[in-house]
């Protein structure tokens, strides 16, 4: 749940023309869940459209569309863009905008551009409309100076630290959180009233999902040295090891930010 946002859906549920509410990355399909069922409950006639980079994650959200109710299924629409282009066209403007996890995935497809992305949501934003933004909370270093190599959390973390340092070393395109406390600053800067707060939950995640993580960074990258490489495989598979006998926890909470534009 998320009250704020459940809260803004109704309050435009009757303007007329419908409102336009747009899903910034619809990624693996979550908020794009939650928004369709709070499409489905409300009487309201509030339009959606989630748009995605990724081909794959489109087709995805089509078919979930076409199973749909056709008179649900015609409120929505479907787009494979980059929001940034969504931002370029003249008109393109909505009463309610959310991203979900967006943000730190943006260097996945644009490098160095997470700060152009948030410039484009809120360039999406009508005046008077809203901005919804959640995203993952940089990870926190150990108190000490190795931390607890029991505590899964931990050695979850390390591991998802390690996964971001191969990636700068061999140059491929990785998440990257940004701390809550910019993305308000920013947003402010660009004439939003912003509020924050933190989700602290810590979902439980399969081993499944961790090795599916580290398949792509278990191959050697030919320019990276062979002595490196070696040395972080062996701690790779240490951690992995130790989280398989401790279990596994999400790597870090979240954060929310609920922005009107003034």
């Amino acid at each position: 749940m998320w009250p704020d946002l459940d809260l803004a859906l109704r309050g435009v549920g009757r303007l007329d023309p419908p409102a336009e509410v747009l899903e910034a990355g619809t990624g693996q399909g979550g908020m794009l869940s939650y928004l369709l069922e709070l499409l489905a409950q409300s009487r309201s006639t509030w339009r959606l459209t989630t748009v995605d980079v990724s081909p794959s994650a489109a087709e995805a959200a089509r078919r979930r569309i076409g199973r749909l109710p056709s008179s649900l299924a015609a409120r929505v629409t479907v787009t494979c863009e980059d929001v940034v282009n969504v931002s370029l066209r003249a008109g393109a403007a909505y009463d309610v905008v959310v991203a979900s996890a967006l943000l730190s995935a943006v260097p996945l497809h644009r490098p160095f551009a997470q700060e152009r992305v948030l410039a484009s949501l809120a360039r999406l934003v009508r005046p008077g409309g809203r901005l919804f933004v959640e995203d993952y909370l940089p990870l926190a270093y150990p108190s000490g100076p190795t931390g607890d190599p029991a505590d899964p959390a931990e050695t979850a973390r390390a591991l998802w630290r390690l996964d971001q340092a191969v990636a700068v070393l061999a140059g491929r395109p990785h998440y990257a959180e940004i701390p809550a406390a910019e993305v308000r600053q920013r947003l402010r800067e660009m004439g939003f009233d912003v509020e924050v707060s933190l989700d602290e939950r810590q979902a439980g995640r399969s081993d499944e999902a961790l090795l599916g993580v580290m398949r792509s960074s278990m191959e050697r990258p030919v320019h990276l040295d062979e002595a490196l490489w070696a040395a972080l495989d062996r701690y790779r598979r240490r951690l992995l090891a130790t989280i398989a006998d401790t279990g596994l926890v999400q790597w870090s909470g979240w954060y929310r930010l609920s922005a009107v534009k003034l």
